[in-house]
């Protein structure tokens, strides 16, 4: 498993790659905190990798820094 954390102001994005030589398989999101949902998870558009995205809920401070982990599980080609 390969993971990646990432970060941004009221909306945030990120990509776990796997290996070289391997592709995910599967993946999954975490939005990190009580304020934050996911917005989307899913394989990267070469199937290299997971995509996610994580976005702030409108309840307050929508400029507030959120953060979230991107994980893929990978498999050899």
């Amino acid at each position: 498993m390969v993971k990646a954390t990432f970060s941004g102001t009221g909306n945030a994005h990120g990509e776990a790659k796997c290996p070289d030589g391997s592709h995910a398989i599967s993946g999954g999101v975490d939005s990190g905190n009580d304020h934050a949902y996911v917005v989307a998870s899913r394989p990267t558009s070469d199937g290299k990798g997971w995509h996610g995205n994580v976005s702030k809920y409108r309840d307050g401070n929508f400029g507030e820094n959120i953060t979230g982990t991107v994980y893929a599980m990978c498999q050899a080609d």
